[in-house]
């Protein structure tokens, strides 16, 4: 309740000295007035989590700097396996999707191999010239219950994040669609390392000389997913995609975290 009280008032006052400021420029024709909002904006990004967030966002996207996403979704089979399904569902996902064969790329499935290997791994374009790479890996469990990981690795800028999340949903929706699977299971990692970088979420260092920490390694649980944060990089692990979803739309990229 007390916290809430101040957290009124601060905006309060805040909202009262912009007002007044802004007033008091425009009527004495005095626009070098509007640097007394520095303070109260410096003062305003410190308490806000959605200014301090949206800002920080906003500076990623004119950036727009290169990053790695790596995006996997996991079957735990409950029929027999059959590597025909296997190619009839990665061909019909790419054909719903606008995806086709990257050139130099085999294409289709090689049945004796992939019994050896339990792998197989392509190399793929999309419809806005996007290369990327899919990865399909076959395990076994304890419980001789076939587990498949698909995965899908791409090199793009930062504002390709979320319109790329959105087609691996629907990649994974497509490709689920000839499965049936135990229970769900997706992991995604964005590494920032080409640029200067870090994805944060929820917990941020604002301490002072938090930029001469090393070895920074957060771990944490956000509804039903798990989080790891290191430096550059953030992996998150959900039984439900729309987790993610909430995930990425909060991310902050940050220059100085350590």
């Amino acid at each position: 309740m007390k916290d809430t009280i101040i957290n009124w008032l601060f905006w309060g006052f805040v909202l009262i000295a912009v007002v007044a400021t802004i007033y008091g420029a425009i009527t004495s024709l005095n626009f070098w007035a509007l640097s007394d909002l520095i303070p109260i904006v410096v003062a305003a990004y410190e308490r806000s989590s959605w200014l301090f967030r949206t800002y920080n966002q906003i500076v990623a996207w004119f950036k727009n700097n290169t990053i790695s996403l790596t995006t996997t979704f996991h079957i735990y089979c409950t029929q027999d396996f059959k590597i025909t399904d296997l190619s009839y569902s990665i061909q019909k996902s790419l054909n719903t999707c606008h995806i086709t064969f990257d050139k130099g790329s085999i294409q289709e499935i090689n049945a004796e191999k992939f019994e050896q290997t339990d792998h197989c791994q392509f190399n793929l374009i999309n419809e806005h010239q996007l290369r990327f790479g899919l990865e399909i890996t076959r395990m076994m469990d304890n419980f001789d219950e076939t587990e498949l990981a698909v995965t899908l690795s791409y090199q793009l800028s930062y504002k390709q994040l979320k319109s790329t999340w959105l087609q691996f949903k629907e990649f994974k929706d497509i490709f689920m669609q000839n499965w049936k699977t135990s229970k769900e299971r997706n992991d995604l990692t964005i590494n920032m390392a080409n640029s200067d970088l870090s994805p944060f979420y929820r917990l941020v260092l604002k301490s002072i000389n938090a930029k001469d920490l090393s070895n920074v390694n957060l771990s944490f649980k956000e509804k039903d997913a798990s989080i790891k944060i290191t430096e550059h990089q953030i992996y998150i692990s959900s039984s439900s995609s729309q987790t993610i979803d909430d995930v990425i739309a909060q991310i902050i990229p940050m220059t100085h975290v350590y």
